[in-house]
């Protein structure tokens, strides 16, 4: 069977312009009495459509790709990276994700793998363009009565902009995106979507924000506390702590206003004028001057779009509030209401709810949260104007706008995003994207921080907390599994941890800070199962190893292999004989060092320790 896809243009005026059996890698020039189709005259799949009638203008465009059905072991649908592992089996996918959206509350990657049985790409298709409101549906396999896979085909629609959220431009331009594996082909699904990310980097000249320091340690106030035990006393403590033991960056977490997000649905939100609780913090400055004298940035956590009904915001502001055409805002699931983000007023309140953050009190940064909870809703609010036509492009103004006034301001300020509300376009306006919350919970972390290692290195962990059940091993396995997909951090109550703790969790984090120039560098997938990560640097190399995986293979250039494998014995293969070995344990204690001639050796390395090879 030929691999193809068909195009489907949707006009203003109502005419549907279709567009079948298109090859991969083919260029066409269509021109008809509605419009101008060319595909690949100046790139390979790069599609540009315009209109023939200046009073018209395109709707949305469906992408119909029809794919050959192979044997499968998983699929990686199209995701923000926060949600792709519940939809990796192939038959829930056929049966539970017949249709799902990408919207401002979880902007999804356009692009579906399908795995190998090996766990390598097998085929992917997607589309490369900006952000925008986007439909996928499966049309075969269908799923009613039984699973039908007679057809051979799987049929899979990508479709650009809708009723609510049209593309409303008479030319439009994207890229259609199509991978398949030949013989002896093993490609792991994060560099297929790396590549994905490539081509819209390229496409749209998108540079990412570089600052060394928001790619130190994180610490942050949420795993350990009710949002309603965050005080003066409990920040300082973990932050004189935290700075012992080589952490830098700190978020004082959501509740420092008032009443947090975890708090029961009983009780009122009284989020939205962004003011310290002074039964919390009674002098915010004088607490953040402390922070700074023990060696500490400070971040906060902030929702910009978040206005309670209770708050004085909601009253002076209320017109700017998504609504509906009677002007009654929509209350959000969490009971708060939002600006809107297709409002030029709106954005601007949010941006100086942000200034005000920095200017007023002196944090180092922002956490911006929050904006997967906005609604799928249209907003009808007659008491002001819109101008986009997409709230996801809103969203990404609002996100530019704010960068604007704070980096005027403080070329610095360190900003974490989160994946949600993330992919490539959204990283410019931040210098850390992070992993959705996964706290007790680190394959979960993991996956999720390496789907943000597609399109950007400054990814970051959400925050990982330990107990007295952890031992040292624990411990050392965790952070290593979290250098393997982005920046280290931290939800923990320092004061709860034994020394052994400590000692590892300082050890670490000195190694991290020490060769943060790699550190900041892309990680590379050494199998298809993502259960061995490489970092490469100008000298040195480092190699992360996961349960159950012993086995390294080593070119060239000295490396450093960190074993997080659970296992105590890790099998070099080395390609230059005759080399020198360091182990060490979990506390970056040397083990024992020796002179090695065979190529293949098997080493005695604690669970949590490393080995060092040096040609």
């Amino acid at each position: 069977m030929r691999e193809s896809y068909a195009i489907t243009v949707s006009l203003g005026s109502g005419k549907k312009i279709k567009f079948d059996n298109l090859s991969f890698g083919k260029p066409y020039d269509f021109d008809n009495e509605y419009l101008n189709m060319n595909i690949g005259t100046n790139d390979e799949n790069d599609i540009v459509v315009s209109t023939k009638d200046t009073l018209d203008w395109i709707k949305k465009i469906r992408y119909r790709f029809t794919l050959e059905m192979r044997n499968y072991s998983k699929v990686i649908a199209p995701d923000s990276g926060r949600w792709f592992l519940r939809y990796m089996s192939l038959i829930d996918f056929w049966r539970n994700s017949r249709e799902f959206t990408s919207n401002i509350g979880d902007i999804k990657i356009p692009l579906f793998m399908f795995l190998n049985n090996d766990g390598s790409v097998g085929n992917a298709v997607g589309v490369i363009g900006h952000n925008i409101e986007t439909q996928f549906k499966i049309i075969e396999p269908e799923s009613n009565r039984a699973l039908n896979v007679h057809t051979g085909n799987i049929i899979l629609d990508i479709v650009r902009g809708n009723e609510t959220y049209p593309i409303k431009s008479s030319v439009y331009s994207e890229k259609v995106f199509h991978y398949t594996s030949y013989a002896g082909e093993s490609k792991p699904w994060l560099l297929v979507q790396r590549d994905f990310a490539d081509q819209q980097r390229q496409k749209y000249t998108i540079k990412v924000q570089y600052l060394e320091k928001a790619l130190e340690p994180m610490w942050c106030s949420w795993v350990d506390w009710d949002s309603k035990d965050i005080n003066t006393e409990m920040l300082l403590s973990n932050i004189k702590s935290g700075v012992e033991l080589g952490i830098n960056n700190f978020i004082i977490d959501d509740g420092w206003y008032g009443n947090g997000l975890d708090s029961d649905y009983s009780i009122d939100m009284d989020i939205g004028d962004w003011e310290p609780d002074s039964q919390k913090i009674p002098d915010m400055n004088l607490l953040v001057a402390r922070a700074h004298d023990i060696g500490a940035r400070l971040i906060i956590w902030c929702a910009p779009h978040a206005v309670a009904l209770k708050s004085k915001a909601y009253q002076e502001n209320k017109n700017y509030l998504i609504a509906d055409a009677n002007g009654v805002p929509y209350l959000n699931d969490p009971q708060y209401y939002s600006y809107c983000f297709q409002s030029p007023e709106g954005r601007e309140i949010m941006a100086e709810i942000c200034l005000k953050l920095m200017d007023k009190w002196g944090f180092d940064g922002a956490k911006y949260d929050l904006f997967n909870w906005v609604p799928d809703i249209e907003c009808q609010n007659p008491n002001h104007n819109h101008d986009t036509y997409s709230m996801i492009q809103g969203l990404e103004k609002t996100f530019a706008r704010i960068e604007e006034k704070t980096k005027a301001k403080n070329p610095d300020y360190i900003v974490e995003l989160k994946q949600n509300y993330g992919t490539l376009f959204n990283m410019r306006y931040g210098n850390l994207m992070r992993a959705g919350d996964a706290p007790f919970d680190l394959e979960t972390n993991y996956q999720r921080t390496l789907h943000i290692q597609s399109y950007t290195p400054f990814a970051l962990n959400d925050y990982q907390s330990f107990t007295v059940n952890d031992t040292k091993e624990d411990v050392a396995c965790t952070i290593i599994k979290m250098f393997a997909a982005g920046v280290p951090a931290y939800g923990v109550n320092f004061s709860k941890l034994s020394e052994e703790m400590k000692k590892v969790i300082k050890y670490y984090n000195s190694f991290y800070k020490e060769n943060l120039e790699t550190f900041k560098n892309f990680r590379i997938p050494l199998n298809p199962a993502n259960s061995s990560m490489l970092v490469e640097g100008a000298e040195k190399n480092f190699v992360f190893l996961h349960p159950s995986n012993n086995i390294v293979d080593i070119v060239g250039k000295d490396v450093v292999v960190f074993n997080g494998s659970y296992r105590d014995t890790i099998i070099i293969n080395n390609t230059v004989p005759n080399y020198n070995v360091i182990v060490k344990d979990c506390f970056g204690d040397k083990v024992y060092r020796n002179t090695v001639i065979n190529q293949l050796e098997k080493f005695n390395v604690p669970i949590g320790g490393s080995i060092t090879i040096e040609h």
